[in-house]
């Protein structure tokens, strides 16, 4: 294998990677990076990855092109079209469609991306349940919870004057209500500050209110 044909697969092996990352992303925008730290996220990306250097070889076996890069550029790009493809190894005599031998690859990629996606949202709902667990053992009132609640609200950066009220009105709504048990309004609040601030926030509090004593 001569150095073009190594780069050649090197290259849509990144594009690959890159496609998976991009896909983690957006399947989940809401918690993203947690999403990228599972596991099963990683395995989708691989899966991307691996699926990308198996149909340029294909391509490469079936068609001999002697531009690899270029080969490369056209797999790694046109993948989501490529891995769909059925791909038929013997027509059936008589022209009927029937019966042709034939490989679906589209169908196995759907499968193996199904089920990462499920895994990768199961592990993003289990982490969720025990940090908004951790911390309403931590932090239980209502009123307490509102006001990091506020907090949080007024450091999100990139947040709209418009975004900052509406979120402002829905925290408020919660503590306010006269509907709501206290706790389901702990749960509801903790619930939006995980939304809004993340898991890494949520454990920073968690640590602090560790060091504390807990409030």
């Amino acid at each position: 294998m001569d150095f073009s044909t190594l780069t050649a697969y090197g290259v849509v092996f990144m594009i690959g990677i890159t496609v998976g990352i991009a896909e983690v992303i957006s399947t989940f925008p809401a918690s993203p990076i947690e999403a990228l730290k599972t596991v099963w996220a990683w395995g989708l990306v691989a899966l991307n990855a691996l699926s990308a250097v198996l149909v340029l070889f294909v391509v490469r076996y079936y068609t001999e092109q002697s531009n690899s890069i270029m080969t490369a550029l056209a797999v790694g790009f046109g993948l989501p079209t490529l891995v769909r493809t059925k791909f038929t190894i013997a027509k059936q005599f008589g022209g009927g469609d029937g019966n042709d031998l034939s490989i679906n690859l589209g169908w196995l990629y759907d499968q193996f991306l199904y089920i990462c996606k499920v895994q990768i949202d199961l592990a993003l709902v289990q982490q969720r349940q025990k940090l908004i667990h951790d911390l309403l053992v931590k932090i239980r009132a209502p009123q307490d919870l509102a006001n990091i609640a506020h907090q949080v609200i007024a450091e999100r950066v990139l947040f709209s004057q418009e975004a900052v009220q509406r979120r402002q009105e829905y925290v408020n709504g919660i503590l306010q209500s006269t509907v709501i048990p206290d706790s389901a309004k702990s749960v509801a609040l903790a619930r939006f500050i995980f939304e809004t601030g993340g898991s890494d926030y949520i454990e920073a509090l968690i640590r602090d209110n560790k060091g504390r004593g807990g409030l």
